[in-house]
């Protein structure tokens, strides 16, 4: 399905070796070419043409490979799989590769698979077609972001006094998965309190009291494709210096958004946003990047840094999420999933960014 656009970003028409990795640490591409919307094909290989892609896969995972529109070959044993790389490549002397997610270990067996065969790098020409999504890509992280929108609000209903950080991920990881999500890919950040300082906390046992900030970051999957929503609530009554730090960081996420359209330029979208908080009394506390692309990963593609020069384009897919973080007291940070479009962008995620108070 996306063969013929990253072919018309390559300079030659040299065929595409994919070494996929453990379940653990796929490769995603390896389902970006192949379109399996389950399966691990753990150590798995893929050849990808201008014409089509083939996938070498063992028999535990022929029949979700026969789901998809590709040539499948199964093999039995590690032998047979390096003999199928052999004969697929032997009359070309040149291969691309994704060298970003090539481990070690399967580099070094294709250097004996094919030892006379000149490997090179199309790592980026790969990132750049991914970031443009098709329609269909739209649609499964429009998906996701509704299943996490949705999950958040249920996990709100839930939230009572002296319920833990870890409890609150739980109940929220629940409802996701019940509203239709995989295993997200990565430990949603669960924060209460003075812990919502720090951007990337891990739940503990800390428990719920009045008067703290609640942060959620997490991600929804749906058909492999990720969502990433980050809101900070209050329990109880908000204080004035949450409320303030809450209504700056929001200003920065709708000016942020705002400033979006295809043919933006990275940074000076960051600026924007970063310039209303650095213009209040919490300059220098927005310690990240505004944003960044979504897809198939978590963090697909870089996209809104204070020191990209990147163009954005339509149907790219990306995050606005700015921050305040206060060691001692807390963070507040509003997250928002949107897509490029000619004149602006569309914001996916749809649950409230106005200050909650529980």
């Amino acid at each position: 399905m996306h063969e013929k656009d990253l072919y018309a970003r390559v300079k030659d028409d040299y065929p595409i070796l994919i070494m996929n990795g453990t379940k653990t640490y796929p490769d995603p591409n390896y389902f970006y070419f192949s379109g399996a919307k389950f399966g691990g094909f753990e150590n798995c290989a893929m050849v990808v043409n201008k014409s089509g892609t083939t996938i070498i896969t063992m028999e535990l995972e022929a029949e979700a490979a026969r789901e998809t529109d590709c040539e499948v070959l199964v093999y039995k044993t590690q032998a047979e799989r390096s003999q199928i790389i052999i004969d697929k490549l032997k009359a070309s002397d040149k291969v691309y590769i994704n060298a970003s997610k090539l481990n070690v270990q399967h580099y070094f067996e294709m250097k004996k698979m094919l030892p006379n065969t000149t490997f090179i790098d199309c790592s980026s020409e790969i990132l750049s077609t991914r970031m443009i999504k098709t329609e269909q890509e739209i649609a499964s992280l429009k998906e996701a972001t509704k299943i996490s929108s949705r999950a958040l609000e249920n996990a709100w209903s839930k939230v009572h006094e002296g319920m833990t950080e870890k409890e609150f991920g739980t109940s929220l990881v629940s409802s996701m998965m019940e509203l239709g999500s995989a295993l997200p890919q990565c430990e949603p950040t669960i924060a209460f309190g003075e812990n919502t300082a720090f951007p990337h906390f891990q739940a503990t046992d800390r428990r719920l009291k009045r008067g703290d900030f609640i942060l959620a970051d997490f991600n929804a999957l749906y058909n492999k494709y990720t969502s990433d929503l980050t809101r900070t609530v209050v329990f109880g009554n908000a204080s004035k210096e949450q409320n303030e730090m809450h209504d700056i960081v929001l200003q920065a996420n709708e000016a942020g958004r705002k400033a979006i359209k295809d043919g933006a330029v990275s940074k000076d979208v960051e600026r924007i946003a970063r310039n209303i908080i650095d213009s209040s009394r919490f300059k220098g506390k927005f310690i990240h990047g505004l944003g960044h692309g979504i897809g198939l990963e978590l963090h697909d593609h870089p996209a809104l840094s204070i020191s990209s020069d990147m163009v954005l384009k339509k149907n790219m897919t990306i995050t606005v999420e700015p921050g305040i973080y206060v060691f001692g007291v807390g963070g507040v940070r509003i997250e928002d999933d949107v897509v490029v479009t000619k004149d602006g962008s569309i914001t996916m995620t749809d649950t409230t960014r106005e200050l909650v108070e529980l």
